[in-house]
């Protein structure tokens, strides 16, 4: 991928399908390459038709914005906000009750503002049910009858992991989640981009073109036919070197010159990556009434940028380009803005200065029949023949900085709560703010309760206390409080009890029960029970039996969630194929960690890449497993194993061994056989490149039909029966290896062979040397064999003899 300088794209022409610092736009927004071939007036006219789209659907846009503002404010913990009428803008109640005309009864209004935030106790916990496991998508080919579409079927499921790795589609995926619960809606971004921050950059070499000497000045014989350099001749006249004729004019021939390309250096290049950028309606604008992406004509992005970033990826167009403190692609396109700046306020109210200044990037894909809003047949048709797939429109206000040809539903795609509700249907989160409002209200009460009334309001008999003594004196128990009455009748006539009066408010437990049945209540209503973020359940459900059914119909209301979430990752994962497809420049590679400890790269070949596939939500995938809950099945099955047939024989492959040690968690676990399947895994894949070496007879030479491969099993060494295990599930797991790579498949199956029959010998060799057995057979035999008279009557060595050949006969058989 190397660079010529000054050219600014790579050599083989890798461009992504946005402008990025690291790959910015060429030339200005009026040269052919950026405007699509676009006038002026087309431009401008263009910029019209999106404002109109828009301005069609801005008032219920208006109030899905404060929808989702508030329910991002009460995630933040701002709940004592409020809409003006008719504005975008939040006010804190309190704050303003305290402020102008207001501030005189401010005493009245000192009010408690405790945020008890169990709205987002039930974000996270609905997030933390969903996010365990990213939903995983099946390929299939277009045509099975097709091996273009089979082998990219097969190279698909590697290509979207190395996609997912580089986009953190865990973190995508959380993020997913709290989108549905606060907005309701999530709009994915696909596209191919070139971009040294996201994807990192390559050490390249660096070419330039010179004037180089390609031949020196030099002399060629017409009689010997030989070229020698005009240097060879020496002194001694003009005569050839090798056959010493004269020679005339014409055999001299100057030195020529010419362009070369060479290699002058190398420099860091930007990688390209298929990038996938998650977005909440605050950022997106399509047709409220459109129940799929392809019925909405345009489809509006907007985002506000660093005017110092937007002018890196515009460089031509550095003068237009400036801050900017509004959006003018439509009537309430400044609200968008303000309300998409106050998610990263903390207060919920007006965003700093410098925030104002962020010029909006719009950017909007337009369907191929929108063009027909404006009455100008020629217009729609002049557009459609230009752009047949759609356009994709870039400005910032009314600016215009590129077109391109672009089609809407090959770089979007959307998950929704809910069906029927167009692309913004109700959040989850809808339901739970009316429940918060009233908690915070009551808990505000009961603590204004128990501050101001809970200790009673004492009242004081003017004509019989002089209450100027009590003003200012704490009433402290265990302490004496003197009082001064007033002598106002006879003495002994007046007495405490009629000078004092102490009121006592009342307060039922109702009210503090009450909370609890709020906090509760927004739980059911939101199908988010406590049992599903690991809290206590409803107390009148004392069975376990009762407390898992009301997890189970929980798990069920958000499988809901969970299979809309599958269908778009499914969509998004067919679409980031094909972006790959159509966009990669070289193969790609990743390293990948196996068998905890060996690295091996992970390669997908441009070869691989040329069919048609479509991905499908796996069916299979339920609802995500927690690692207690997948630990905890892995224990019930090593229970059972101890008297279940089928439970043992799962634990006989190594592999599901590993698997459940991984999942037990216990640092440091050895699992019997997990060193000789990590080795004989590493040779698999030394002998799948390489091919079997033929065996030659030593006294002929000739080749005897046979083959060895090129590495041999360890007879000392190796677990025979782990060996051939991990072959033959290789094997039967890899099936195509003998059609993709014959030669490595003889060298695997030569492998295979080769230990079979170490292990064979190994077997059929006595345990004890043979040497050793007809030493004692034939010394102690002997000596067993001996008569009585040849030892003086004494037969204590013959008994020995016979005890040495039984021990031997013993160590035999075991």
């Amino acid at each position: 991928m190397a660079t010529y300088p000054g050219v600014g794209i790579t050599q083989n022409g890798q461009r992504g399908m946005e402008h990025t610092p690291s790959d910015p736009m060429q030339g200005t927004a009026d040269e052919p390459q950026n405007s699509a071939q676009l006038s002026e007036d087309d431009q401008q006219r263009l910029i019209a038709l999106v404002r109109r789209y828009k301005d069609q659907w801005s008032q219920d846009r208006m109030v899905l914005m404060q929808r989702c503002l508030e329910n991002l404010e009460f995630f933040k913990g701002n709940q004592f906000i409020s809409f003006g009428p008719g504005e975008a803008d939040f006010f804190n109640a309190v704050d303003w009750m305290n402020q102008g005309e207001h501030a005189q009864d401010a005493d009245d209004k000192d009010l408690y503002q405790y945020c008890n935030n169990f709205y987002q106790m039930l974000a996270t916990g609905f997030v933390a049910a969903l996010a365990p496991q990213v939903p995983k998508s099946k390929w299939m080919p277009e045509n099975a009858e097709q091996l273009a579409d089979v082998t990219t079927a097969k190279a698909a499921q590697t290509l979207i992991g190395i996609i997912e790795g580089q986009n953190r589609e865990q973190s995508l995926l959380k993020q997913q989640l709290l989108y549905l619960y606060t907005t309701g809606a999530v709009f994915r971004h696909t596209r191919y981009v070139v971009d040294a921050e996201r994807a990192g950059t390559t050490r390249e070499p660096v070419f330039n073109e010179t004037e180089t000497q390609l031949a020196p000045d030099r002399y060629h014989c017409f009689h010997c036919g030989a070229t020698f350099a005009a240097e060879a001749m020496g002194l001694d006249g003009r005569h050839c070197v090798h056959c010493q004729r004269p020679l005339g004019d014409d055999s001299f021939f100057p030195a020529e010159y010419g362009p070369v390309i060479r290699q002058v250096g190398e420099e860091e290049v930007p990688n390209g990556m298929v990038a996938q950028n998650l977005y909440s309606p605050l950022e997106v604008d399509c047709d409220p009434a459109a129940t799929t992406l392809r019925q909405s004509p345009i489809l509006n992005l907007e985002v506000e940028v660093h005017v110092g970033a937007l002018r890196a990826a515009y460089p031509a167009m550095y003068d237009q380009i400036a801050a900017s403190a509004t959006s003018e692609l439509s009537s309430n396109g400044s609200i968008d803005r303000i309300a998409r700046q106050q998610v990263y306020s903390q207060t919920g109210l007006a965003s700093s200065i410098l925030e104002d200044q962020r010029p909006t990037l719009s950017r909007t894909w337009i369907q191929p029949w929108a063009f027909d809003l404006e009455d100008d047949r020629e217009f729609g048709e002049r557009m459609r023949a230009t752009y047949p797939t759609g356009l994709l429109l870039v400005s910032t206000g009314s600016t215009f900085l590129s077109a391109r040809e672009a089609s809407l539903t090959k770089e979007w795609t959307w998950a929704g709560t809910h069906e029927g509700f167009g692309l913004f249907p109700p959040s989850i989160g809808d339901i739970v703010v009316p429940f918060q409002k009233r908690y915070n209200d009551m808990a505000n009460i009961l603590h204004e309760f128990m501050d101001r009334c809970s200790s009673g309001v004492t009242l004081a008999n003017a004509d019989l206390i002089d209450t100027k003594s009590l003003q200012g004196k704490p009433m402290l128990p265990g302490v004496l409080n003197l009082v001064k009455l007033k002598r106002t009748g006879a003495p002994g006539a007046v007495r405490m009890a009629d000078a004092l009066y102490q009121f006592q408010f009342q307060m039922h437990d109702e009210a503090f029960r009450y909370l609890d049945k709020l906090a509760y209540n927004a739980q059911m209503f939101a199908g988010i029970p406590p049992q599903v973020y690991g809290g206590a359940g409803d107390p009148s459900v004392e069975t376990f039996g009762g407390q898992q059914q009301q997890l189970n119909s929980a798990l069920g209301k958000l499988n809901i969630y969970w299979e809309n979430l599958k269908e778009e990752h499914a969509k998004a994962d067919e679409l980031a194929v094909n972006c790959a497809k159509d966009n990669l420049t070289a193969d790609m590679r990743q390293v990948v960690l196996e068998r905890g400890s060996e690295f091996r790269n992970d390669y997908i070949r441009l070869d691989d890449l040329q069919g048609s596939v479509h991905a499908y939500a796996d069916t299979d995938q339920g609802l995500p497993v927690t690692a207690a809950e997948l630990r905890q099945r892995w224990m019930d099955l090593m229970q059972a194993a101890a008297s279940n047939p089928l439970a043992q024989a799962i634990f006989d492959d190594p592999t599901n061994q590993e698997q459940a040690a991984t999942a037990l968690g216990v640092p440091n676990m050895v699992v019997p056989g997990a060193a000789m399947r990590s080795k004989v895994l590493q040779i698999i894949d030394r002998l799948l490149q390489s091919e079997a070496v033929p065996v030659v007879d030593p006294q002929t030479g000739q080749p005897t039909g046979q083959v060895r491969p090129t590495i041999l099993p360890d007879k000392a060494i190796d677990d025979f029966t782990v060996l051939k295990q991990v072959v033959r599930q290789y094997c039967q797991e890899n099936s195509d290896i003998p059609d993709n790579n014959p030669a490595g498949w003889q060298n695997l199956l030569a492998y295979f062979t080769a230990a079979v029959a170490m292990e064979t010998q190994q077997l059929a060799q006595p345990k004890v040397p043979q040497q050793e057995i007809d030493d004692v057979v034939n010394t102690v035999g002997g000596l067993m064999h001996l008569p009585p008279q040849a030892t003086a009557g004494n037969i204590q060595g013959q008994v020995q003899a016979a005890n040495a050949l039984i021990k031997l006969a013993d160590k035999l058989s075991n």
